[in-house]
């Protein structure tokens, strides 16, 4: 699951190479922003997931990227198909808690504590109804795409201002 946000090519009349270290500058502070969110997402998980950032500031295109390649987190971020889950041993049983709730829900984009099931439950196997997508990547990315923008902007109009090439940006 990543987050990628870019842009579109940058203006070619922009050929000053000192612009995009002002860029490369801003969209760090940025990214750490955004992963601050992502964090928040598995803020009481037990297992967290490792989220790795990066941002590229090239001549035709501009990016940042929040990305994880943890499966059970794709499987909470995307959700699952209902499915059967099955001992691994052929005729052995699965053991489990029943009546607790997530620690996290559709709609919310940070972990609460959630409750461990209290019913031990045995079964030789369990049909899963799946697990409601919670859509941590999309929302992040809707929240966070405009302050992309408007960071580039600030970079540009900083790096015009020190440089001499606007007075007025």
């Amino acid at each position: 699951m990543a987050v990628i946000i870019r842009t579109h090519k940058l203006p070619k009349n922009l050929n000053v190479h000192n612009v995009y270290g002002e860029m490369q500058r801003e969209l760090e502070k940025y990214v750490k922003d955004v992963k601050l969110d992502f964090d928040a997402t598995v803020g009481t998980w037990d297992r967290k997931p490792v989220f790795q950032t990066d941002v590229s500031v090239l001549p035709d295109i501009v990016s940042v990227k929040v990305w994880t390649d943890d499966e059970i987190y794709g499987y909470v971020d995307k959700g699952t198909r209902p499915h059967i889950i099955r001992p691994r041993k052929p005729g052995g049983r699965l053991f489990f808690k029943v009546g607790g709730t997530p620690k996290t829900q559709p709609g919310q984009d940070t972990a609460g504590p959630g409750s461990p099931g209290t019913k031990l439950v045995a079964a030789s196997e369990v049909h899963h109804p799946g697990t409601k997508a919670r859509n941590f990547t999309k929302e992040i990315r809707l929240h966070h795409q405009k302050d992309f923008y408007n960071r580039i902007d600030k970079a540009i109009r900083k790096w015009a201002r020190e440089s001499g090439h606007s007075a007025n940006v």
